[in-house]
């Protein structure tokens, strides 16, 4: 590997047989190297070298009693872990049920973990179960699929579902409807993914910290695309509203790509105030306000789009100079 600094350390004695050279302190904090380490050293005629080698993360793991958790919570506490990467998970319980405080009733916690697992967390298997405990493990390997493929893959199947969606506007939009959990849970489930890896990557801080942001608001987007799907069968879309749909989705397709290129677009800030004025000029009937006011996030959604776009725009001219 390439030397990037020579210096003189002094040998001490610490045994009557056994002599010690400190590391250096800069190259210590760089590697994260700590008190219990391995170093791979070899040895030369006249020289001595240390290396990092392949080190092992500690399996990161937790035993959590659930017995006063409601539905929200387990959820939320399920995919907090598998975002962090836990991958030993531990539940106990009290009872085999649990409080659903959307639809008022108990059900049955081993269903819901099911259900989590299936739609939200890819590699989560359920390795042992007893009547007051499950144990979850992530078979993911140290070495995951490619984020930038993944990233990629959340847009075309964002893509895919808001196209099916304007496509299947009309009298028999109660059959795409029915389906609409199972386009909602795909496109999440590729997030959750997305966001475990990221937490990983070797992507700086600063972009970790926007990339998180910014998929957990597209995840609030496809909750959105929920209601929207259950307003449009309840009120219908009329032609103008359809049309306005359109432009809001193919704005945000547009900043999904520029994201991937890592280049801003000026003019896409101004798409949005324009498509804005245009449709504060639109005198929408109620039942078209209903719908309409589904997406709002999807506008809103623009400046997070910009600031991680700008955040690997930078981080690439820095390593375009180096």
């Amino acid at each position: 590997s390439e030397i990037i600094g020579i210096m003189k350390r002094k040998v001490a004695q610490i045994g009557p047989s056994t002599l010690m050279v400190s590391l250096p302190n800069k190259w210590v904090k760089k590697n994260n190297v700590s008190k219990g380490d391995e170093l791979d050293v070899s040895l030369g005629e006249k020289e001595i070298n240390f290396s990092l080698g392949e080190r092992k993360e500690k399996e990161k793991k937790i035993t959590l009693d659930i017995s006063g958790f409601n539905k929200h919570i387990l959820g939320r506490y399920l995919e907090t872990l598998y975002i962090t990467n836990y991958n030993k998970i531990t539940l106990m319980y009290s009872k085999p049920e649990i409080y659903d405080g959307k639809n008022n009733k108990n059900i049955n916690i081993l269903s819901l973990i099911k259900k989590k697992m299936i739609t939200r967390f890819i590699g989560m298997e359920i390795v042992s179960q007893t009547k007051n405990r499950t144990e979850l493990r992530c078979f993911l390997t140290d070495k995951e699929e490619n984020i930038n493929i993944i990233e990629k893959r959340i847009f075309f199947l964002f893509k895919e579902v808001m196209e099916e969606y304007l496509k299947s506007i009309g009298k028999d939009f109660h059959l795409y409807a029915e389906n609409a959990y199972d386009y909602h849970d795909n496109v999440c489930k590729f997030i959750t993914y997305f966001l475990r890896v990221l937490d990983k990557s070797d992507k700086s801080q600063e972009e970790k910290a926007q990339l998180f942001t910014l998929y957990l608001i597209v995840d609030k987007m496809m909750d959105k695309y929920r209601h929207l799907v259950e307003k449009t069968a309840r009120f219908g879309c009329t032609l103008r509203v359809k049309n306005i749909l359109q432009e809001i989705f193919e704005l945000v397709y547009e900043h999904f790509l520029h994201l991937h290129k890592g280049s801003l677009e000026h003019n896409l800030t101004n798409k949005r105030y324009e498509l804005i004025k245009r449709m504060e000029n639109i005198n929408f009937g109620l039942n078209e306000l209903k719908v309409i006011n589904e997406v709002s996030p999807f506008l809103d959604c623009i400046n997070d789009f910009v600031r991680a776009t700008i955040i690997r725009e930078l981080g690439k001219n820095k390593s375009e100079s180096h």
